[in-house]
């Protein structure tokens, strides 16, 4: 199969970046995007969704990208030293992305010993963070902005 059929390319002509995301994460994952105005942060945040509510929940984040509207200078003072991974800098805008850094709350067990590693949904979002994020971070691309 080529990679064009394996990969969904994920486009934002506003960020003039590209991405490529697994084909089958159409049918589990979602985006949701915001922005900060005051903070000039644009947040895309890819979402695992549940097959049903896990304790009352309906989905977990897979991982964020972000955008910032700053130097890289400033970026990496501000940054270099937490959680946020560094994907590229061009134009005032420095392109990171975050995993989560434990599964959600609602994959524990009952008494809270460990995790509920038998669930559908905690071998996908465990998959999915190790295996397939790494790959899309590689797979991205900043492109021309047109006028």
């Amino acid at each position: 199969m080529s990679r064009r059929k394996m990969f969904l390319r994920l486009r934002s002509k506003a960020f003039h970046f590209r991405m490529d995301i697994p084909l089958w994460w159409k049918r589990y994952a979602f985006i949701e995007s915001s922005y900060d105005s005051k903070r000039k942060i644009m947040n895309y945040s890819f979402k695992l969704r549940y097959r049903k509510p896990i304790r009352g929940k309906k989905s977990t984040t897979i991982f964020d990208l972000y955008i910032f509207h700053m130097t890289k200078e400033k970026w990496l003072r501000q940054f270099q030293d937490s959680p946020y991974q560094f994907i590229a800098y061009r134009e005032g805008k420095v392109y990171s992305y975050l995993t989560p850094l434990e599964p959600p709350e609602e994959f524990l067990r009952k008494d809270q010993s460990d995790y509920r590693r038998d669930l559908f949904e905690f071998k996908m979002l465990s998959h999915m963070i190790n295996k397939d994020v790494p790959k899309i971070i590689k797979s991205f691309k900043i492109t021309l902005a047109t006028k």
